[in-house]
């Protein structure tokens, strides 16, 4: 993950007792099943949860320090167990209630979403921004790992043809992942 803009006002956020983390892109239903292997009882057998984070960024205060130290102090589940886990842990314990989710287009691009037609990266005013104009403040990626990035165009082809988009925005595709490598090569430079 490199950072392409300031986050210090996500500092100042957390200061104030809030937390600023970055959507996951999807909504994860913490049912019965997901209760019972995290051992958490959240008093309904569904609860469809859409403020699903990523482990990174999480801006936050010494006052949720409790958050992290109840994480590490339990036993591992599975691999993707950090984060499901938090993610659950946080609504035990309240967290959502003064959380903040920036979108995945502004925060981390996780599952290519600084690549989709929509919400691709572009470059304007000297600034790094989503397609919907929103300023990005850091990106995702394995952007050194040559093999990864020869592999986003299949990726994002096939999500292309699945979605039945055309060559505009294919164009799109091949631009922001192009702009991504260039910023990441800059952000190395500095």
């Amino acid at each position: 993950m490199f950072i392409t803009a300031d986050p210090k006002i996500f500092f100042e956020i957390a200061s104030k007792g809030f937390i600023v983390t970055a959507s996951n892109g999807m909504i994860i239903n913490f049912n019965s099943d997901y209760q019972k292997q995290y051992n958490i009882d959240l008093n309904c057998d569904d609860y469809p949860y859409a403020k699903i984070h990523t482990t990174v960024p999480i801006f936050i205060s010494p006052s949720d320090l409790d958050w992290f130290q109840l994480l590490y102090d339990s036993p591992r589940v599975d691999s993707f167990d950090d984060f499901l886990f938090l993610n659950i842990l946080g609504i035990k314990l309240n967290k959502p209630e003064k959380m903040l989710c920036m979108p995945p287009y502004m925060f981390t691009g996780i599952h290519h979403w600084m690549l989709k037609p929509e919400t691709s990266v572009i470059k304007k005013g000297g600034l790094l921004l989503s397609g919907t104009e929103e300023q990005v403040y850091m990106v995702h990626g394995k952007w050194w790992d040559e093999p990864w990035i020869s592999d986003l165009p299949r990726v994002m082809y096939r999500y292309l043809k699945d979605q039945d988009f055309g060559s505009k925005n294919i164009a799109r595709v091949d631009d922001a992942t192009k702009l991504l490598k260039e910023e990441f090569e800059n952000y190395l430079n500095l």
